[in-house]
């Protein structure tokens, strides 16, 4: 077990991490490795004509529907070329799951979940959106939530 230290930083300072450890095994090694994969912050997204920067802790959810990937943010939505299953590897896996078929859902903007009917669940996102997760995909945010 080991202890886990987040400490707030004013926005125009450079985010970084710290390991402290006895040894460099394999675990760290695993930690170290899983952190140089999700360095990108952003995806791109497109409204107007215009190409966005999209941090991923702005965004609320992906869908695709009709071959069209859409990016949904607090206020705006934004267009993505990429298909639904190359933006899931491509966003970090601990803040977005699938929880559906055709939605990755940033489970760090749910405000709270509850259990509805034939497995699945419904959460309420805080900017007020409603999403329903998949009965297959609860286990997943079960993981995430620490449940």
């Amino acid at each position: 077990m080991f202890k886990i230290n987040i400490e707030p930083i004013p926005e125009e300072e450079e985010e970084s991490v710290v390991i402290r450890c006895h040894s460099i095994d394999d675990e760290v090694i695993s930690l170290m490795n899983r952190l140089k994969e999700s360095k990108s912050n952003n995806i791109v997204g497109l409204k107007d004509e215009k190409i966005y920067q999209l941090k991923f802790k702005e965004i609320f959810y992906i869908e695709a529907t009709d071959n069209i990937t859409t990016i949904y943010c607090e206020n705006d939505s934004y267009e993505s070329k990429m298909k639904l299953f190359e933006l899931e590897k491509a966003v970090p896996n601990n803040i977005f799951f699938r929880s559906s078929k055709s939605i990755l859902l940033n489970y760090t903007k749910i405000s709270c979940v509850s259990p509805d009917f034939n497995g699945r669940f419904n959460a309420r996102l805080t900017n007020g959106d409603k999403m329903v997760i998949s009965r297959q995909y609860v286990p997943e945010l079960k993981k995430l939530l620490g449940l």
